[in-house]
């Protein structure tokens, strides 16, 4: 089998990348991932200093050519004398800003002495600038357009007479219009029909303050474009060269320092292999490598010379214990046997006996447990019912259970009071009790005849009593534990079972059952479970529970023993 899996872990890795290919693609990896970030880097700030240089040379522009026309031109009337035009005009008439018959209206500006000015002055800036265009226009904010009152172009294409408009985001609008100088004024973006362009700018006050109309400059960022296109070709070389560089001196200093002392220490352990398949007992494969890098690869060699000389004495450990396992393994199966045949396990237990209705049932944590129930007969009217649950789990457990069972079944049989039965119960078990170990019990006396049920609880979870159809908790104050302290006095709870009514009890393994999320079953789930059918037979009652519990726990582990016992009471009739 050793021989076995050997030979698959070479052939798995005679199928894998030598170490100097994962070295090379490693070196390129991460070279690239530094060459991507630096070119992005470089981008941003490439574009980030260019991008200022347009805003502020736009900028710069129309703070100059709104200072000479203010000073030559009317900018106010000039401005009302187009907007009052686009105003009276209806929406549905202005609702093409290329009709002929809608510019028409706006030709006798071109007449108008301001307008030929203002035209000269935006005309003589553009040809001294290189920008794509200045204009005068007015925004309106009603309907986020931006409406031309003087347009120097003379591409006919690209001309905006006075009273053509273009719809703007309402966002570019507001900053416009809600500028308070503390900065330069400008907006990017697309605009269909004119490309990618930075528009700047600044407003144009009346003598009263109040903005009349704003000298826009627009810029083509096609440069831009194109700038970091050729910055990418260029970085792209410098990088090729220096990765080349990189990885040709990095791959030389790891073949050397790091591929060869692994290859060496590989082919050893591959000879190692091949030597132990044919039946060689030889172990100094690796003690005469020779590594001496003064790193970890010098410590693998001479781990592995050790490894190789203590290997045959960790085979032979491992089948040692191996074997024990087995012997533990079947002697745990027939501990759980012995367990299992030690409690009641056929049901109906007393078919003779149609005074009540009982079934129990038990599911160890491990393959024993130290839960435990039972049940018999003192005399002909009078059935103990008893369930529980040892502070452990496993064997120790199993035994301790074992032998408090025995002691209760003897005690309780003597014909004593309940409680007289417990106390000597509990001195005998903590006279023989050397293990520490305690038991929580809960143990019940049932006169068939009268219905009249006397109980202890020693520390133990608290009965559910199905009464006028309905299950509820009887809680009521504890006594300690069986071999907690000796000398312990019990005390006695007495109620009565009316025909029809039932008794359910359980050990913690049944409310304090646990998910995936840590959250346990609990008391009111379980209290659900049973209600939702309280007058199922006892049996049923025990299968509807663990349903329950395995539905909610779904795949998660069981830590607990999981006991349950029910008995419905018929009536002496």
């Amino acid at each position: 089998m050793a021989g076995s899996i050997i030979v698959n872990k070479q052939a798995g890795i005679k199928k894998k990348k030598s170490l100097q290919r994962r070295v090379f693609a490693i070196s390129l990896t991460g070279g690239l991932f530094l060459g991507i970030v630096s070119l992005m880097i470089g981008l941003g700030i490439y574009a980030f200093v260019l991008m200022d240089q347009y805003i502020s040379r736009a900028f710069n522009l129309t703070t100059r050519v709104s200072a000479i026309a203010e000073e030559h031109v009317d900018i106010k009337a000039l401005v009302s004398s187009v907007m009052d035009v686009y105003k009276d005009i209806p929406d549905d008439e202005r609702s093409d800003p290329e009709d002929p018959s809608y510019l028409k209206r706006f030709a006798f500006i071109r007449d108008d002495e301001d307008y030929k000015n203002m035209i000269d002055i935006l005309a003589s800036h553009k040809d001294l600038a290189d920008i794509s265009d200045i204009y005068l226009c007015a925004y309106d904010r009603n309907s986020a357009r931006i409406v031309y009152i003087a347009d120097p172009e003379t591409d006919p294409e690209l001309y905006c007479p006075p009273g053509r408009w273009d719809t703007y985001g309402q966002n570019k609008v507001d900053k416009f219009l809600n500028w308070k100088g503390g900065n330069k004024l400008y907006a990017f973006g697309y605009e269909p029909g004119y490309g990618l362009l930075v528009t700047s700018g600044i407003p144009l006050g009346d003598e009263q303050g109040d903005v009349v109309g704003y000298i826009l400059a627009d810029i083509e960022i096609m440069s831009l474009i194109r700038g970091m296109g050729t910055f990418v070709i260029c970085f792209t070389i410098a990088l090729v060269l220096i990765m080349t560089v990189y990885i040709t001196v990095i791959l030389r200093v790891m073949k050397k320092k790091l591929i060869d002392p692994i290859n060496r220490v590989s082919e050893a352990a591959k000879q190692y292999a091949s030597d132990k398949l044919a039946g060689s007992d030889a172990d100094e494969h690796f003690e005469g490598l020779g590594i001496d890098s003064g790193d970890e690869i010098e410590d693998l060699a001479h781990t592995m010379a050790a490894m190789e000389k203590d290997m045959g004495q960790y085979v032979r450990n491992l089948m040692q214990i191996t074997k024990e396992k087995e012997r533990i393994g079947v002697e745990l199966n027939m501990a759980a046997g012995i367990q299992q045949s030690a409690i009641p396990g056929i049901f109906p237990a007393f078919p003779d006996r149609k005074e009540f209705d009982l079934y129990a049932s038990m599911d160890p944590a491990k393959e024993v447990g130290g839960d435990f129930y039972d049940f018999f007969f003192i005399d002909d009217d009078h059935l103990c019912l008893l369930i529980a649950d040892v502070s452990g789990k496993g064997v120790p457990a199993s035994l301790f259970m074992m032998t408090t069972k025995i002691i209760l079944n003897y005690h309780v049989k003597s014909g004593k009071p309940l409680a007289e039965c417990m106390i000597e119960a509990n001195d005998s078990i903590c006279e023989k009790d050397i293990s520490g170990m305690f038991v929580t019990v809960w143990i019940a006396v049932l006169d068939l005849t009268t219905g009249e049920c006397v109980s202890v609880n020693a520390g133990h979870e608290h009965p559910a009593i199905c009464h006028n159809g309905r299950f509820e908790l009887d809680i009521y104050r504890h006594s300690p534990a069986v071999a907690a302290i000796e000398g312990i006095r019990y005390r006695e709870r007495s109620f009565r079972l009316d025909p029809g009514d039932a008794i359910f009890v359980y050990t913690d393994g049944v409310p304090e059952a646990t998910n995936a999320d840590d959250e346990m079953f609990g008391s009111e789930r379980m209290m659900n479970t049973l209600n939702k059918d309280p007058h199922a037979s006892p049996k049923e009652l025990l299968m509807q529970v663990r349903r329950a519990v395995d539905a909610f726990v779904e795949d998660a582990p069981q830590f607990d023993d999981l006991t349950m016992l029910a008995i419905r009471y018929n009536g002496n009739n």
